[in-house]
């Protein structure tokens, strides 16, 4: 974060419910992306990527929604051949 920007390896997304089907499909797209680099990346959710700066917007409980586990399985119906 001290950079202000995204890097290779890091991705920041704001926060969103887990019941929201398109925020999720865009941390899930994030995860897919870093699986694919050879030591992974981190995807931080509740950081706000403007384009121009970073905004810690923080995640309250009501926004989110998922524990590990049923995210799990939410990444799973969409990416059958996660592992």
């Amino acid at each position: 974060m001290a950079l202000g920007r995204e890097q290779r390896g890091i991705e920041f997304k704001g926060p969103g419910p887990g019941t929201d089907k398109p925020f999720a499909a865009k941390v899930i797209r994030a995860i897919m992306a870093m699986s694919n680099k050879t030591d992974g990346g981190i995807v931080v959710i509740g950081v706000e990527d403007t384009g121009t700066k970073l905004l810690e917007r923080g995640c309250t409980p009501e926004i989110v929604s998922w524990s590990c586990d049923s995210f799990e399985a939410w990444v799973r119906r969409i990416c059958p051949a996660a592992p």
